[in-house]
């Protein structure tokens, strides 16, 4: 290797293997990949793999702007091939029934102000002023998660969401009082709950723990007074602190899965792999906070590769308030179609082996050698489901591509006979996604050609040619 980030030959350490949050052995660069793959258990809201997803700040065109809008919910929705409208605010019946007759699945969004216009149950400081995040305007108000005005106030935005039909719920700042600066809250109900909670856990009881488990128990108990108003359960997305520690927060334990953010800073795959792995089987699925367009081609791909998800680039919040990014479909739409032209290689596929770096040297189920020192290749297989193709992400990093060559382990691959097919998306073309958007027949937006496979030496051995970022190996059993 030339450097631990991007070797020339990069290959895969045993005993830490970033494959669906667990160490994998080294026994298992022996076996199948169809037996080293483990299903993810089922999480309530949460996409499949093979889902095309995106947020939205509120419905475009929006009326009440003071200018013309520009943008379109419904325009970008085709032109994406978009099956999942998630963490939108502002959504009412008609705007809902309209995207649940494209089949989407729709998802609403909650913020830690609701009512903000109301000083009642908002988070107070030591000197008894109001306080609030950061990033808000100061008359923009955060509320207690241990005042009735504000649970009161909370549950009636929840309401109005179920109400307009969505499936599931994003709680943007989960954190609530935590993040306030300063934070914490010292009003008059948290006063008297923490006389309550020293009662229970001793006179030493640690303030800044009290106030995280009353949060974290404010949106267990606002989820189940939600699901008894609308008869079933809401799933419930977060924006999870995951961006900063790498890890899910405190907060995990009262929702069903992440809507996080990402910076460029956390671009790498090394450091995102790690991530998936601390994150232990909970689904991922991230806003990319940039405006590169290869950068964010990149993280798209990187995302379903490892069994994440990138909500598409279009009404991105961007850092430091600066103006929100609307992607163009010319841009990225190759990209989502090719998603839904491979639905049946990624859905029901999980983790089995990964090329990505940083980790001890040993015994490699694949290895990639030459090429730009920068791609990367992660193998995904249908567990226990040997008559099913293995595939393999093949990720280019670099800003030019390069071919390269890919071994992997005949082990891995049943020690039989195989086809090896690779797949990538197809140049833009606004006539071709419109026809594939209008038929559902996506297979269009994918291109496939034979690869020729040597097999010697225990190694099945294939030339890859630049990739413009991403393409799929299908190795399909004779």
């Amino acid at each position: 290797m030339k450097n631990p980030e991007f070797g020339t030959i990069v290959r895969i350490g045993v005993t830490l293997l970033l494959v669906a949050g667990r160490a994998v052995s080294a026994e298992d660069t022996l076996r199948p990949f169809w037996q080293v793959a483990q299903a993810r258990k089922p999480v309530p809201g949460a996409p499949q793999y093979s889902a095309v997803t995106v947020r939205n700040l509120r419905p475009h065109p929006c009326l009440s702007a003071k200018e013309p809008d520009p943008y379109d919910t419904l325009r970008m929705i085709q032109e994406f091939h978009v099956t999942r409208l998630e963490w939108t605010y502002q959504l009412d019946p008609p705007f809902v029934a309209q995207l649940k007759t494209l089949g989407l699945t729709v998802g609403g969004a909650l913020e830690d102000d609701s009512g903000s216009a109301s000083k009642l149950g908002r988070v107070t400081g030591k000197d008894g002023q109001l306080v609030t995040h950061r990033w808000f305007p100061r008359d923009r108000l955060v509320g207690c998660a241990n005042a009735p005005e504000f649970r009161r106030a909370w549950l009636e935005e929840a309401k109005r969401n179920v109400d307009a039909g969505v499936d599931l719920i994003q709680q943007d700042d989960p954190q609530m009082a935590a993040r306030c600066d300063p934070p914490y809250c010292y009003c008059q109900y948290c006063q008297q709950a923490f006389a309550a909670y020293r009662q229970k856990h001793g006179p030493l009881a640690d303030y800044e723990q009290f106030q995280r488990d009353s949060i974290l128990a404010f949106h267990q108990e606002m989820h189940r007074q939600l699901d008894a108003y609308a008869g079933r359960h809401i799933p419930f997305s977060h924006n999870s602190a995951i961006r900063f520690h790498g890890k899910p927060d405190w907060t995990n334990p009262a929702f069903d899965f992440i809507n996080g953010e990402l910076d460029a800073r956390n671009l790498a795959p090394t450091t995102f792999c790690q991530a998936v792995t601390a994150a232990n089987d909970i689904p991922l699925v991230f806003c990319f906070r940039d405006t590169a367009v290869l950068d964010n081609r990149r993280f798209l791909a990187l995302t379903y590769a490892t069994g994440t998800w990138m909500m598409l680039p279009w009404d991105v919040f961007m850092p430091g308030n600066a103006p929100r990014y609307f992607g163009s479909a010319a841009d990225y739409a190759d990209l989502s179609g090719f998603v839904r032209a491979n639905a049946g290689y990624l859905d029901g596929y999980e983790a089995a082996a990964t090329t990505a770096v940083g980790l001890p040297q040993g015994a490699a189920a694949l290895a990639i050698e030459a090429g730009s020192g920068q791609a990367y290749a992660w193998v995904r297989a249908r567990p226990g489901e040997p008559d099913a193709p293995v595939v393999i992400h093949l990720l280019e990093w670099a800003q030019t591509g390069q071919p390269f060559v890919l071994r992997v382990r005949t082990a891995g691959l049943g020690n039989r006979p195989l086809v090896a097919k690779l797949r990538v998306p197809v140049a833009y073309n606004e006539p071709t996604h419109a026809k594939a958007q209008a038929t559902r027949d996506f297979s269009s937006l994918a291109q496939e050609s034979v690869l020729p496979l040597t097999i010697a030496g225990g190694d099945a051995t294939a030339h890859i040619p630049a990739l413009h970022p991403w393409g799929i190996m299908v190795l399909e059993p004779r």
